[in-house]
Order: C-alpha cells, then structure tokens, then sequence
C-alpha cells in the first residue's frame, strides 16, 4: 500500500491558488486600462462622472487645513450623486509670501517634503476606496497658485516669476518665464525627484503602495502644461518623454496623461498636439 503524504500533495495546491491570485490580480486588479478610445476596468467598459476635486490631500490632514469630517461627507455626497472620478493636486512648492498660494506647502523648498500632506493623500485614497472612486493624480502646475513650474525656476536662480495680482503681472513675461522650465535641467531633475518619491510611497494608513492602489486612476504630469512659447515646443517634447519614461517605470500598473487643454495647450496645433501624445507611455 502506498502512503501518500497529504501535505505534499497540498503544497502544489496552494502554489497554484497563490500563483492563480497573482494572475488574476494581474488582470483584474481594480486598475482601468484603455484600448481604442475607451477605458476598461475589470474587462468592462468604464465610463465616468469626474470632477476637480484639488483640495484633497489637504482636507484628508489630521491637522489644520485638516477637516476629515467634510472630507467623507464631501465624498458621500459626491458618490450619492453619481461622481466616481477626482482630479487631485499631489504636490504645492514654495513659501505663503505669494498671499494666493496653496499653503501650507507640500515642498517648501527643494527635496523637503511635508509628509502631513503625504499623509492627507493616504487618508483621501483609503477613503476613495472605500467608496469605489477612483482618482487621477497631478504631480504639479503650470500656474502660479500652487507654486509649480514657476517656483522650480526661482529655486534655480531664473528670477521671481511674474505673479497675478501684483504689479510684476504681465501674460506675456509669464509665458516667457515658464517657457524656460523644459530646459531648465535642475527644475526637471528636482520635478523627477517629487515623483520618485510619491509614486514609490506606502500609504501609511492601508499599506498599499501607490503602484499598487487601485484607487488611483491616472497619474498626470502636471495640471494644464503648456509649451507656452513655441520656441520651447522641442523641451516640451523632451519633458514629456523623460518624465513620463520615469512614471511608467516606476508604476506600470495605472494610466498616465501629460494633463494638457488639447489644442488650447498647443495654440490650435493639434499636428504637434498629436505628436506629443504619439509616445506609447501617454
């Protein structure tokens, strides 16, 4: 008579289960895809009510501008009302000296990072999740009122930016200043610096990895990037493809926009719209 261990014969067993959980985590893990034109969640066709929703992060603080009790009833009512997707603002640069700027600063300068902020972000996702909304992610700003691509060249010694609302305002001097961002090579190294460390973050309420969290939609390059000159359309260009290089590799599970108007962003080329758009990780 053979005597057949039963542990042996379960080990094969759990492999497979655990390896089958992989693979259909793989396939089905909650992260919206697209193909021709449309987004695909769980191999359904996936269709959505958004909304910007910039305030996120801060209101999920534990602290002031903390306010987690509006936060869950501002997502209830959202949910109840038929909204399943926010637009959030991940990160804000600079000091409060600028009275119309997000504040407090999520990167008051250069590589120091306010991780009550992170931890606001990891509050808003546990709770989105909770919910079945899923949000789209920008990593900074093309416009004053966060900081963004401005502040990045004040830190790398371009001068202060023009800023609305006070006497140095004028449209044309602002294009010309963030125009200079996509070449500025430390401003793109530090943007890229940013994204390491939010894309490569464990929320520290589920621990989930961000690349892991299906609560998450899309990250975005930056809110509403522009070339802003078209002397810069080539940086531009360049920007794009690096950075987005950069996400993809981190974080090959979620979708990836540049966050740009469409034709707006592109002063009505839509050949050069399309081309920026042409790179595979986009």
């Amino acid at each position: 008579m053979i005597r057949i261990n039963a542990r042996v014969l379960l080990f094969p067993l759990i492999l497979l289960l655990v390896f089958g959980a992989i693979q259909l985590k793989a396939q089905n893990g909650g992260f919206v895809s697209s193909k021709e034109g449309k987004f695909y969640l769980d191999k359904k066709v996936y269709r959505f009510v958004g909304i910007n929703f910039w305030y996120g992060a801060y209101l999920g603080m534990k602290d002031f501008p903390g306010n987690r009790n509006r936060l869950d009833k501002e997502l209830d009512f959202l949910a109840s009302n038929g909204v399943s997707n926010l637009r959030v603002l991940v990160s804000s640069e600079g000091d409060s000296t600028y009275p119309f700027r997000v504040n407090p600063s999520f990167q008051k300068s250069p590589g120091e990072y306010n991780e009550e902020v992170l931890i606001g972000l990891d509050y808003l996702l546990q709770q989105c999740g909770k919910r079945n909304l899923k949000v789209v992610l920008y990593f900074t700003n093309n416009w004053e009122w966060s900081g963004g691509f401005g502040q990045y060249l004040e830190w790398n010694g371009y001068g202060k930016p023009p800023l609305p609302k006070t006497e140095n305002w004028d449209w044309e001097k602002y294009r010309d200043y963030i125009a200079q961002y996509y070449s500025c090579e430390p401003c793109v190294s530090q943007g890229k610096e940013l994204i390491t460390k939010v894309v490569g973050r464990k929320n520290s309420i589920t621990g989930i990895w961000y690349k892991e969290e299906p609560a998450i939609f899309a990250w975005e390059l930056a809110n509403e990037p522009r070339p802003m000159r078209s002397s810069s359309n080539e940086s531009f260009q360049n920007w794009v493809i690096s950075t987005s290089a950069l996400v993809k590799k981190l974080d090959p599970n979620h979708l990836l926009t540049t966050g740009c108007e469409g034709d707006v962003a592109f002063e009505g080329d839509l050949n050069f719209y399309k081309k920026v758009h042409a790179n595979p990780t986009i």
